[in-house]
């Protein structure tokens, strides 16, 4: 019961998250620039929160089904999968090592499309507003998924982390692609990034969901 319920709060936390921004966006002239540095923001404070529930709760160490590459490139056959004992502190820091510089990327990318190439304007007030609702659903998130997650084992922890690496990677991806749209369609590559993103992150706590209960 308590999984189900810390599924329904991280769920509703992400549908805040991904709202604040198409809220002032759509009813309070919020440009698409300080949309997207909102986001880069959140997406800053979501790996920080990530690695102190890491931190705090995941054990040292533990089993974790492993993928491991063919050894002939060349056989459609897939190796099957073993099973290795790995520690947290690995585990986090491979974590660290893709997402910190994935996010220092798309903070050069986006402050470079922003303040060099397209010269807009950021409204700093409002993001320092929407800011203190970003962190209130971060904390939602963070409680829904102390009770969705524990025991925190480290075949957990390793999902857990990759879920937080595919939003640095898809805030990576749509900086960069956005970096681009932003001379052909101005600020309306907005919509369709809320849109992919907060179905990205819907889908991802589902499938963490439903993956914890077939195990």
């Amino acid at each position: 019961m308590k999984k189900i319920i810390g599924f329904l709060i991280s769920l509703v936390s992400v549908l805040g998250i991904n709202f604040i921004p198409l809220e002032m966006w759509l009813y309070r002239d919020f440009s698409g620039a300080s949309a997207m540095l909102l986001y880069l923001i959140e997406n800053v404070i979501a790996i920080i929160f990530a690695t102190i529930f890491v931190l705090l709760f995941a054990e040292r160490s533990g089993e974790l089904l492993v993928q491991p590459l063919p050894v002939n490139l060349e056989s459609k056959t897939k190796p099957r999968p073993i099973i290795r004992i790995c520690q947290k502190k690995d585990i986090l820091k491979d974590y660290l090592i893709i997402s910190i510089p994935f996010t220092i990327g798309s903070i050069i990318f986006l402050l470079a499309g922003i303040f060099i190439i397209m010269r807009a304007q950021v409204q700093f007030t409002p993001i320092r507003t929407a800011l203190w609702w970003i962190v209130g659903f971060q904390i939602l998130e963070f409680f829904g998924d102390f009770l969705m997650l524990r025991p925190l084992t480290i075949a957990k922890t390793d999902v857990f982390l990759k879920r937080s690496m595919g939003r640095v990677a898809l805030l990576f991806v749509s900086i960069f692609i956005g970096w681009f749209l932003a001379f052909l369609v101005n600020k309306w590559f907005v919509i369709p990034f809320i849109v992919l993103k907060t179905i990205v992150d819907i889908g991802e706590q589902i499938q963490i969901f439903t993956g914890l209960r077939r195990k």
